[in-house]
């Protein structure tokens, strides 16, 4: 091993590309991502029609493309990291 060289940048940075929680949380968080993005649009379009939104119908555009098991597992997730939300504040 030569030591006449400085380590590869990429070791120097010990992953900062990558979220320092792990796969499975940084998984969680993009499931999240991924469901609020889904939120996001659905309630622009209720409020472009100006209706009151139907929660049933959220929920299954939201499930079409996560499983609302994977939300609840994903929130519990990061109310464990950030316990603030947990608290509600």
């Amino acid at each position: 091993m030569r030591t006449d060289r400085p380590p590869r940048l990429g070791r120097q940075l010990g992953g900062l590309g990558r979220p320092a929680l792990g796969r499975r949380t940084s998984g969680r968080v993009r499931t999240l991502a991924k469901a609020s993005k889904i939120l996001t649009e659905e309630l622009d379009l209720v409020e472009e029609a100006g209706t009151d939104p139907d929660v049933g119908a959220l929920w299954a555009a939201v499930e079409e493309a996560v499983p609302r098991t994977a939300v609840a597992s994903a929130v519990a997730t990061v109310a464990v990291l950030v316990p603030d939300i947990a608290a509600g504040d």
